[in-house]
């Protein structure tokens, strides 16, 4: 079938390039201490993987914090947000400011409802369904690429229309080529067994430079493919 796109489409699988993308989803506060949170997130977290969570109570300003995941179990559905919450994760929290902190402890003398003693400290739980965003980094192997998108493994659905700031990591390169990504589909798939969605990427706001760059990798695996 002739290739009807504007730009042709190259396959990668051997050539080891990579792509990443701060992915966010919305998650609900399990229970919380100075030094650690449990959540209930609709994706699966990487046990080990930093995570930035982003906590926004009414009447506290925004507080954004670092912490790894030390621990994850796949828990019952629950509805927050349109969509299904699957996992359960704890993580603990790091390089928290005092400033932070102090919002934190604020926040849980307003809504404790019982203490659970953990190892480092107490844990509150939330009886009110407090709302965070989970943001982390996440890497793809990338499989088909062009000059104006390409074709991605991600391990879950991404929704139509949605934009990310993203990086691309070419061989031999040391410096990645920045771009928002505006996901075009994601269709469900397999590889040896393992559950994976197929997504399509458009390249937006790509720098010149970055674009050139990119370009002459393209020339270069087409001549090495043999089409010229």
């Amino acid at each position: 079938m002739k290739e009807r796109r504007q730009y042709l489409r190259l396959a990668v699988d051997d050539l080891d390039v990579q792509t990443s993308a701060v992915v966010s989803s919305e998650a609900e506060i399990h229970d919380i201490s100075t030094t650690g949170v449990s959540i209930l997130c609709a994706r699966r977290l990487r046990v080990g993987g930093e995570y930035t969570l982003r906590f926004e109570f009414e009447g506290v300003p925004p507080v954004a914090v670092r912490g790894v995941v030390k621990w994850e179990t796949q828990v019952g559905r629950k509805k927050i947000g349109g969509k299904d919450l699957l996992f359960l994760a704890g993580i603990e929290l790091r390089d928290v400011m005092t400033s932070q902190m102090t919002r934190i402890i604020d926040f849980m003398k307003e809504i404790i409802d019982g203490r659970d003693k953990r190892l480092k400290g107490i844990r509150f739980k939330i009886p009110t369904h407090e709302k965070a965003v989970v943001e982390g980094l996440e890497t793809c192997s990338v499989r088909l690429i062009s000059l104006s998108g390409m074709l991605i493994e991600t391990k879950r659905a991404l929704s139509e229309g949605e934009f990310f700031p993203m990086e691309l990591f070419l061989p031999d390169d040391d410096r990645p080529i920045n771009f928002r990504g505006r996901i075009a589909s994601s269709q469900e798939a397999a590889r040896e067994g393992i559950r994976l969605f197929r997504t399509g990427v458009e390249f937006t706001a790509m720098t010149l430079d970055d674009r050139a760059r990119l370009n002459a990798f393209l020339r270069f695996v087409y001549e090495s493919q043999g089409r010229i």
